[in-house]
């Protein structure tokens, strides 16, 4: 059985929730198993994640207390009202019911994307984290479902890799291999 993981915040921001709601869809779809879990970043397997690369997990405005700011993002009407503006190419039409979040949490990560190019830099491992065979794939936004659905193909043994990854190391000594019972 494959596993996803997505680490974020509890009870989950738009973000997080839409990345584990998103993963939890896709490999739903799937004929081979795949385990979907959400964990807290403050959690210890959290921390046990974030060190073995080096870094400390934590969210945009940890990012951003780190570079001396804060965040201050519009109110949920005006984001709501960017993303209206914001045109959705290829969206599953399965997928349709999330238009909207999905729209509104690309606004936001648009305005996030500064402090998710700063974490690594900084330490940090920034929310929302994508693992998927204890391989961390993503942090910092929601990819694209496109991206998700290729790199869900990939582990699945479907399509050639890396593919578009910018982050891929393996999280060694984190989890068990649900295939063999064996620690990683």
């Amino acid at each position: 059985m494959h596993s996803i993981l997505v680490v974020g915040t509890d009870p989950p921001c738009a973000r997080c929730g839409l990345l584990a709601g998103l993963m939890d869809e896709l490999a739903r779809r799937r004929e081979e198993p795949f385990e979907v879990r959400h964990i807290d970043y403050e959690s210890g397997e959290a921390r046990k994640i974030a060190a073995s690369l080096g870094l400390v997990p934590g969210t945009a405005k940890d990012v951003a207390k780190a570079m001396g700011e804060t965040i201050e993002l519009p109110s949920n009407e005006e984001i709501s009202e960017r993303g209206r503006h914001m045109k959705l190419l290829e969206t599953d039409p399965q997928l349709m019911y999330l238009e909207e979040t999905i729209r509104e949490v690309w606004v936001v990560d648009q305005l996030l994307r500064k402090y998710e190019l700063a974490a690594r830099e900084l330490g940090i491992l920034m929310t929302p984290v994508l693992l998927i065979d204890n391989q961390v794939y993503h942090s910092g936004s929601v990819p694209p479902v496109e991206q998700l659905e290729r790199w869900i193909r990939e582990v699945a043994g479907q399509e050639p890799g890396p593919g578009n990854i910018r982050i891929r190391q393996r999280a060694y000594g984190l989890m068990e291999d649900p295939r063999s019972g064996d620690s990683l």
